[in-house]
């Protein structure tokens, strides 16, 4: 088991994650990230302080990836907080579990020139090894009802990802 500290004040997380600390109350404030709790007592109390489990500062970190890379933030919240894969796979990373494999996220979207705009999108999660064996054809994918290609395609290593993050906050909590 890891030798860390498993409650951060918002500072560090927001350190490990690379915004300032105003982005994680933003985020709260505009109802984008609930994650976070006060200690008991000081709910109504604007000096506060925030703290964030090791499990919160991964999901924050997966999130923050997947926005960057287009997906609306708070979409991008609700598909970590309503994910057991990421998850999980957070726990591996933080337990250090020797039988863990990388979790990828992918996500393939396409048809947004349909008529409405709804058009589809469906999210995978690939070990490391699947998503290799799997990723020249992943190019190719298409709507299995409307045949129509894929218009997007990433893919994000939440394990990776949660990597950095522990190692981020590892630094803040020796130092």
């Amino acid at each position: 088991m890891n030798k860390l500290k498993t409650i951060f004040f918002a500072g560090a997380v927001a350190q490990a994650l690379g915004v300032a600390p105003i982005t994680l109350r933003m985020w709260r404030e505009r109802g984008v990230c609930d994650f976070g709790h006060v200690i008991e007592g000081g709910e109504d109390n604007p000096r506060s302080r925030r703290r964030y489990d090791i499990r919160e500062a991964c999901m924050m970190g997966v999130a923050l990836t997947l926005s960057r890379f287009g997906v609306d933030q708070e979409q991008a919240f609700r598909i970590v907080s309503n994910s057991e894969e990421i998850k999980s796979a957070i726990a591996a990373v933080f337990f250090d579990a020797d039988d863990a494999q990388d979790c990828i996220f992918c996500l393939v979207d396409g048809n947004g020139a349909s008529e409405n705009g709804d058009g589809w999108s469906y999210l995978a999660y690939l070990s490391l090894a699947d998503w290799k064996a799997h990723a020249a054809s992943a190019f190719e994918v298409t709507d299995a009802l409307t045949k129509e290609p894929a218009e997007v395609l990433f893919s994000v290593n939440v394990s990776a990802i949660a990597r950095r993050v522990v190692k981020a906050l590892r630094v803040s909590d020796e130092g």
